[in-house]
């Protein structure tokens, strides 16, 4: 889940590495909502491209899209878990997995009419980022905060995952959500891949407003806890051209990906 909030931080930008894909992720929506405009799509595929880039398990997973009146959270992400073990590792298997957006068009409440929602590519920009908000989402769709191997490590408000503990340099302070820990602290920071530019994580509970958040090492790490194989970044482009590959990766896997959800309506 993504709650949203005003705040004021350093606009960055990231590197993403694009080995051959294992991973891949398709989306079903219904084409006749109106919040699922081809830029946003464009913009929720260029967050899947994120995941396939980095997850090396040979995995197929489709993501319902949903929307809904809301004036609590900016979105919400999630799935139930099975396991598979191949040569005696066990790899999570995601299913009912969702995504729901808040859509202020049918919202009664004035904060829920009043976000405004980006999708475009620039780095200077109003609103809340679709791309950021479904790099999060799709964080809790793999497991980050709703799988039990994520549950089996957190004690007294800390994640003690082998790999988070090694990138923060200690137990990582959680952020309690109802009754359970589903997010980092609030402001905990790490840094980009392959670089020493520092940004809150992905997986804060808050989404800055104007300002594009990528994966961090500590995101990647806590995926890595949860039972994925990550890649290892073996490339670095200059800052500038980063959103310049995201929307590449995410053109080309569009349309594959599309027909494919499409075709299940």
């Amino acid at each position: 889940m993504l709650f949203r909030t005003k705040v004021v931080a350093l606009l960055v930008s990231g590197l993403l590495s694009s080995p051959a894909l294992a991973l891949n992720i398709s989306f079903a929506y219904d084409a006749s909502n109106e919040f699922f405009t081809e830029e946003r799509l464009n913009a929720i595929e260029r967050a899947a491209s994120v995941y396939e880039g980095y997850i090396t398990n040979d995995l197929n997973l489709t993501v319902s899209l949903l929307t809904r009146a809301d004036n609590s959270a900016l979105a919400w992400g999630g799935s139930g878990f099975g396991t598979v073990t191949k040569d005696g590792k066990s790899t999570l298997i995601p299913h009912f997995s969702t995504v729901t957006f808040s859509d202020g068009w049918g919202c009664e409440n004035e904060v829920c009419k009043s976000w405004e929602w980006y999708s475009g590519t620039d780095e200077g920009f109003r609103g809340y980022d679709v791309f950021s908000v479904m790099v999060h989402e799709l964080g809790h769709v793999l497991g980050i905060g709703t799988a039990g191997l994520w549950a089996n490590q957190v004690s007294d408000g800390y994640f003690y995952g082998e790999n988070a503990v090694a990138v923060y340099g200690g137990p990582v302070p959680l952020a309690l959500y109802d009754t359970r820990y589903v997010h980092w602290a609030v402001g905990v920071m790490s840094t980009l891949p392959g670089t020493d530019t520092w940004q809150r994580t992905s997986y804060d509970p808050f989404i800055p407003y104007g300002q594009r958040q990528y994966l961090t090492d500590l995101d990647l790490a806590g995926l890595k806890d949860i039972g994925w194989t990550i890649s290892t970044v073996s490339a670095v482009p200059e800052p500038e051209m980063l959103y310049m590959l995201l929307s590449g990766l995410g053109i080309v896997g569009a349309l594959a990906r599309r027909q494919r959800a499409r075709a299940a309506r």
